[in-house]
C-alpha cells in the first residue's frame, strides 16, 4: 500500500482490537477483506478499499457522551446534528481519530469513512463501495440481505447503494425515526443517477 505503511496497518489492526468489542472487530475486518475483494470491479483501488474497510468504524463502541464530547475538539459547527443523530458520530470522529493516531492522510479512504453510515451528497464510488459492504459482509444476516449483495456481484454499485439508502431512509421514516440530512442530500444526489 503506498499510503499506508504495513507498520501503520498492523498498528490500526492493533488498536482496533482495543477500541471494538470481538464482534465489531470480526465485521470491521469482514468489511475490509469483502472491499478489497470487490474494489476491482468498480475500478476502486483494493487497498484504499481494504483500509477503508477496516477502519470504518473506528469509534463504533465509544459512549454516546464520549462521541460527543470528543467531536467537539474537531467540528462544533454541527454540534446540533451530532446531539440529534449521535449514532452517525462514529463515521465523522472516526476519520479524524485515524488520522490523528495513525498518521492515515488519504482523502478518498477518510472521506468513505466519514459517509459510511448516512451517506452524505456527492458519493465517490468507494464512499458508496464502503456504505454497501458495510450493510452486506459475510457476517451480516437479514431479509434481503441477498439482493443487495447479487447486485453488486452483477457489477451494480450505483443501483445498489440507491437501493440501499431508499430502504434505510424508507424503514427509519416507518418507525417513525429522524432522517439525517446528510441521507436526504445522498438520496437526491443519487435520484439523478441513471440506473
Amino acid at each position: 500500500m503506498d499510503f499506508i505503511s504495513e507498520e501503520t496497518l498492523n498498528k490500526g489492526h492493533k488498536r482496533l482490537k482495543e477500541l471494538l468489542a470481538e464482534e465489531e472487530y470480526a465485521h470491521a475486518v469482514s468489511t475490509a477483506e469483502m472491499a478489497r475483494e470487490t474494489a476491482p470491479k468498480f475500478g476502486i483501488d483494493p487497498d484504499r478499499a481494504y483500509a477503508a474497510g477496516l477502519f470504518h468504524d473506528w469509534c463504533k463502541c465509544m459512549p454516546g457522551r464520549e462521541l460527543i464530547r470528543k467531536i467537539m475538539k474537531y467540528d462544533s459547527a454541527l454540534i446540533w446534528e451530532y446531539e440529534e443523530f449521535p449514532k452517525t458520530v462514529h463515521q465523522v470522529l472516526g476519520a479524524f481519530e485515524v488520522q490523528e493516531e495513525l498518521g492515515l492522510t488519504d482523502p478518498d479512504v477518510l472521506s468513505a469513512m466519514r459517509k459510511h453510515t448516512t451517506a452524505n451528497g456527492k458519493m465517490t464510488d468507494l464512499d458508496k463501495l464502503i456504505y454497501v459492504i458495510d450493510k452486506i459482509e459475510p457476517l451480516r444476516d437479514y431479509p434481503g440481505v441477498e439482493n443487495y449483495r447479487q447486485m453488486i456481484v452483477d457489477g451494480k454499485l450505483d443501483q445498489c447503494f440507491k437501493v440501499m439508502l431508499r430502504d434505510s431512509i424508507r424503514r427509519l421514516i416507518e418507525d417513525g425515526k429522524p432522517v439525517s440530512l446528510r441521507s436526504f442530500r445522498a438520496w437526491n444526489t443519487a435520484c439523478r443517477i441513471k440506473d
